[in-house]
């Protein structure tokens, strides 16, 4: 054994490409192409050094490793696996926005995305006027359980019941107020949202007064607190019995 590593270090010392191979690192590959340019395993070379910045951005989910392949295969920029790495960028930098619910983590999302037709860009700007009264609109700890999605109490608990209390410190009755629900997985990413008509939290749904449950019947007045809750059943895999609750819509009386 000792023998076979030997010579085949002794080998990929005579070949540049193999000890690149053998290392399969971005650094060694990046080290390989810059000194053999023009070598029979240029091609090759490059396409595995691409493989492993698409691995280390899938893997880290950073905007830095996104933006780091971006940068060095931009000549690649028309085919389909470039365009596939940009649509995870923009993914990423999506939930990091609501994940920090700021009017400026909304902007800057909009100020990198404003050249796409990214429906994102509208969102992001109902979420701009959202945030700015976040600080006045008080939701307490979100509460949670399992429940019967029939809400039978003898019935299996297949779904789970989502509750918070929400006060209306702000200086304006509000008409409609929405939110988002926040699914996150243990490093707190978010693996999935729900936005329905279970999540409004003051509103007629869909103009169907008629049909609006009276707890959510607008309009929502200076200092009154309502109790918001949602019930569901689809729960995304993977998820660590972690979620956020977050503000999605604010329209106030007579806007």
């Amino acid at each position: 054994m000792h023998t076979f590593l030997s010579l085949f270090l002794l080998f990929a010392c005579d070949n540049p490409y193999e000890e690149a191979k053998a290392l399969n690192t971005i650094e060694a590959y990046e080290t390989y192409l810059k000194e053999h340019p023009t070598s029979a395993q240029a091609l090759v070379a490059k396409h595995e050094l691409e493989s492993l910045y698409v691995e280390k951005a899938e893997t880290s989910k950073s905007l830095e490793d996104y933006d780091a392949y971006l940068k060095r295969f931009e000549e690649k920029k028309d085919r389909p696996e470039y365009k596939k790495i940009e649509k995870q960028r923009m993914a990423r930098a999506w939930d990091i926005a609501n994940l920090e619910d700021t009017p400026e983590s909304y902007q800057k999302f909009i100020d990198t995305y404003k050249h796409t037709n990214s429906p994102k860009i509208k969102s992001a700007g109902i979420l701009i006027k959202t945030a700015k009264y976040k600080a006045n609109i008080e939701v307490s700890d979100l509460e949670q359980e399992q429940a019967n999605m029939a809400q039978d109490a003898e019935g299996p608990l297949n779904g789970w019941l989502f509750s918070a209390t929400i006060t209306n410190n702000t200086t304006r009755d509000i008409k409609f107020l929405k939110a988002k629900l926040h699914f996150l997985d243990a490093e707190g990413n978010i693996l999935s949202s729900h936005v329905s008509d279970g999540t409004v939290v003051i509103g007629e749904l869909y103009g169907r007064e008629w049909a609006t449950p009276k707890p959510r019947k607008p309009p929502f007045k200076i200092g009154d607190s309502r109790k918001w809750t949602y019930l569901t059943g689809d729960i995304p895999p993977n998820w660590s019995k972690r979620v956020r609750l977050q503000l999605f819509q604010v329209q106030f009386m007579n806007d």
